[in-house]
């Protein structure tokens, strides 16, 4: 999808003229607003990104961040309960939990799910695995995600012996949410962009600029967000596009208080 910036350059110069100032005042306005409205619509948000406050989309990327790995990972402690029933004696309980133990010590992973399902504990043969790592959970992620989001369709979810391990994957994960976000941050903070929270700022995302504010008639400020999986969020320039849009009608309005101001000026002289 091509993006169009003829009308974006048009109303900044109408709201240059309009607000008499320099193309560059607002060309470095507007690379300010736009830089924030990019860092509100990069995931994760919800379904108004623009009007949402920074601290519920922090929520609900954990929120997402706890979705996703229920789908893909689920620790087999999860399911004690039908491992281990409660009508059953003591001695059935402790033989079949040695022999579960005994598949996992050897690292059997694929006995270990023939015997859950036997049991009647999954109704299919699902994958097992001994432990988590973050890489793990990143592939998965990439192989049934879509749009930032794992489908509970698509998902092909793996039974964990360790549950510590899920645990940690879990906190790792949550720990970089607003990763993608970040990525805009080098353009912030070239811009002097302030306010943006925390667990935004402090991830050191790859990103960059191309500051053309000194080319006479026709400053620019190219922002670049650097994050592996941008492009992927960013599918068919979805993210470029909501915010040119929602930036020419802010600047509208702005050329519209502006001429009526002129107006008034004009009529109280």
């Amino acid at each position: 999808m091509e993006v169009d910036f003829r009308e974006f350059g048009t109303q900044i110069a109408r709201l240059a003229a309009a607000s008499r100032r320099t193309n560059r005042e607002v060309v470095q306005q507007q690379a300010r607003l736009v830089v924030v409205d990019l860092i509100k619509c990069t995931p994760p948000t919800g379904n108004r990104p623009l009007t949402e406050t920074f601290g519920f989309q922090r929520r609900k990327g954990e929120m997402t961040a706890d979705r996703d790995i229920h789908r893909l990972f689920q620790p087999l402690t999860s399911i004690k309960a039908v491992m281990y029933p409660t009508g059953a004696g003591k001695n059935a309980k402790r033989q079949r939990s040695q022999y579960l133990k005994h598949l996992a010590e050897k690292g059997d992973w694929n006995t270990l799910s023939q015997a859950l399902f036997h049991m009647g504990v999954t109704e299919t043969l699902v994958p097992m695995q001994g432990s988590l790592e973050l890489g793990e959970y990143r592939a998965a992620w990439k192989l049934f995600g879509a749009r930032g989001n794992v489908s509970a369709k698509r998902a092909r979810r793996y039974l964990v012996w360790d549950s510590s391990a899920l645990e940690r994957v879990r906190t790792e994960v949550k720990n970089r949410v607003g990763w993608a976000k970040a990525g805009w941050m080098t353009a912030a903070r070239a811009l002097g962009v302030k306010r943006i929270p925390s667990w935004i700022a402090d991830h050191p995302a790859p990103g960059g600029i191309e500051d053309g504010l000194s080319n006479g008639d026709q400053p620019s400020f190219t922002v670049i967000n650097a994050v592996s999986y941008i492009s992927y969020l960013n599918s068919g320039n979805r993210l470029l596009v909501r915010v040119l849009r929602n930036r020419e009608r802010a600047m509208e309005i702005s050329i519209e208080h502006a001429l009526q101001h002129f107006i008034n000026d004009f009529n109280n002289a």
